[in-house]
């Protein structure tokens, strides 16, 4: 003789968690091709995400050839009979080829005075600069230039400012769709 069972609630909460389980994966597997923007932010946040920078860098470099991007940095340390007149000439080059103090130090150390200077040079004026800065100087205690390129970093935030344009584009899209 069969018995039937009357459904308890621990069946109905069984049944519960299995339905919600397959709502869930049908969810997730739909989520990839539509967006929805849902009442808090989080969920705004990935519908509108954005993809990965490095993916944005390498469709940008394949675009269209980038012009390198180089910082050159140099250190120059020499002796002048004229310290006035050195100035001056260091503060010509600076003028000519658009530059500008970026530090400035004098100091007077055991009966030298040494003037440091920070210049900051647009990077395709630097080597003119350097040679119009040095003119007449005829031995350097120290001469070290450095290059260091910086177009992959540039390349990336590029891209990354693109994108934040487009999303915030894209908010304001959502904004005036808003009541």
């Amino acid at each position: 003789m069969e018995t039937k069972q009357t459904p308890t609630v621990s069946h109905f909460l069984t049944l519960f968690a299995i339905v919600m389980v397959v709502f869930l994966l049908i969810s997730c597997g739909n989520n990839s091709s539509r967006e929805s923007v849902g009442g808090n932010m989080n969920d705004a946040e990935v519908a509108l995400s954005e993809p990965a920078p490095s993916t944005k860098a390498a469709e940008i470099t394949e675009a269209q050839p980038i012009e390198r991007k180089l910082i050159k940095e140099g250190t120059l340390t020499f002796e002048t009979a004229d310290l006035t007149q050195t100035k001056k000439q260091i503060m010509q080059a600076i003028k000519k080829h658009q530059g500008y103090i970026a530090s400035e130090n004098e100091s007077n150390t055991s009966g030298s005075l040494n003037h440091t200077v920070i210049v900051r040079v647009p990077a395709k004026q630097f080597d003119i600069f350097i040679d119009d800065a040095t003119k007449g100087i005829d031995r350097f205690d120290t001469k070290d230039i450095q290059v260091k390129d910086v177009t992959e970093e540039f390349v990336d935030i590029q891209a990354r400012l693109k994108t934040k344009k487009e999303l915030e584009q894209r908010y304001l899209d959502l904004l005036k769709k808003s009541q």
